[in-house]
């Protein structure tokens, strides 16, 4: 367990690191911009196609788990579901 003399030197060098970045000089020489992908959410990228199948007239519906996992499988395997980079 951290002492309390820890906790105090911890609590003054974050007080610090905020007050610099608040007087403007959150950017160090020492910085690096990264850039990272992102997916879109699952739930996002399952609406147009959940809403298309809503809209056939399907006589043989399957069950709610074998439906996410064919959607899971579609969207997880289909590079034209992904956004652009």
């Amino acid at each position: 367990m951290a002492s309390s003399e820890s906790r105090k030197t911890d609590t003054s060098e974050i007080e610090r690191e905020i007050q610099r970045i608040e007087e403007g000089d959150a950017w160090q020489d020492t910085d690096e911009i990264v850039e990272i992908e992102v997916k879109r959410p699952l739930e996002v990228r399952r609406v147009e196609p959940a809403q298309e199948l809503g809209s056939l007239q399907v006589e043989d519906v399957p069950d709610p788990e074998t439906l996410s996992r064919q959607l899971e499988g579609t969207h997880e395997s289909s590079p034209e579901t992904e956004p652009p980079a």
